[in-house]
């Protein structure tokens, strides 16, 4: 694609097959009652704070919503003001991961638009380290770590329902049943 070639949506939009818009919901793995769904052309109309408290003061983050990222990168002063909130949360500096307990409750935020949406805590772990110990699948970006710039994958995606809109290039959330 770095070659300008056409991917599949750019090309049905452009055969005016489909409105210039799609919508993702991710399921969650463990939840088999969860089920995802991709609609091109439209919409299912059904469908950072660290425990409400907020983190940052800066309203204005610039987020970079990648559906084929697993986890959530941000600038190292943002990850780390994350994980002074969670109890137990230590960096691991070798490895440029943040450990969390893997019973952590802490339940952390995005807010867009004046919105919050809410990433559960069992979705806070990316992997198990030991038995107690989990990776946090908030991670250190190692891209840009003087941007502020944030790459957000699935870690947040699956906890909502995303739309993007091709033709005005902008992307919206509604919270997930």
């Amino acid at each position: 694609m770095n070659n300008g070639a056409p991917t599949l949506i750019s090309t049905l939009i452009k055969q005016k097959k489909m409105n210039p818009i799609f919508s993702f919901h991710f399921q969650h793995a463990l939840d088999f009652d969860d089920k995802g769904i991709l609609i091109l052309g439209g919409i299912d109309k059904n469908n950072a704070l660290v425990d409400g408290n907020p983190v940052f003061s800066s309203p204005n983050i610039t987020a970079i919503i990648d559906t084929g990222t697993s986890v959530i990168f941000a600038p190292p002063n943002d990850t780390a003001a994350i994980h002074e909130k969670i109890p137990g949360a230590v960096f691991n500096s070798q490895n440029n991961i943040y450990i969390i307990p893997c019973n952590t409750t802490a339940i952390v935020s995005l807010r867009f638009g004046g919105v919050d949406y809410a990433i559960p805590s069992r979705d806070l772990i990316f992997l198990p380290r030991t038995g107690t110990d989990c990776i946090s699948a908030i991670i250190p970006s190692e891209f840009s770590p003087t941007a502020d710039v944030w790459i957000v994958g699935q870690t947040f995606l699956k906890n909502v329902y995303s739309v993007y809109d091709v033709e005005n290039k902008q992307v919206g959330f509604a919270r997930s049943k």
